[in-house]
């Protein structure tokens, strides 16, 4: 198994804001698929469904943890704001480094 691929990345990036990721499932709503993740706080033992609206790999990571954030704060989960301080500015940098990535496999385009 191929260690730190992308969809991992979207779990570490929950488990660095000290929760963890029990599910992940995929929803058919409106003819459109988006990705609901169930997560786990430890600190309350509660477990929390976050909606994202579209499938994980169609988000960025900061956008990402922004509707996870989004939802905990919605469910009364609460997460100490340097911890997702951190966590988001984390997301920034693996955005950036995407970024270029994927800048080199786009074909040039004809002018």
């Amino acid at each position: 198994m191929a260690r730190g691929g992308a969809l991992q990345r979207y779990k570490r990036l929950v488990e660095s804001l000290g929760l963890r990721v029990l599910d992940v499932y995929r929803v058919s709503e409106g003819g459109r698929q988006k990705d609901v993740v169930r997560i786990l706080d430890y600190a309350s033992g509660k477990v929390v469904l976050v909606d994202l609206g579209a499938p994980r790999e169609a988000l960025a990571y900061r956008e990402f943890l922004d509707a996870v954030l989004k939802g905990l704060k919605a469910a009364g989960v609460e997460v100490s704001e340097r911890i997702a301080a951190r966590a988001l500015e984390a997301a920034s940098k693996l955005d950036s480094q995407r970024a270029p990535a994927a800048s080199e496999e786009a074909p040039p385009s004809a002018a």
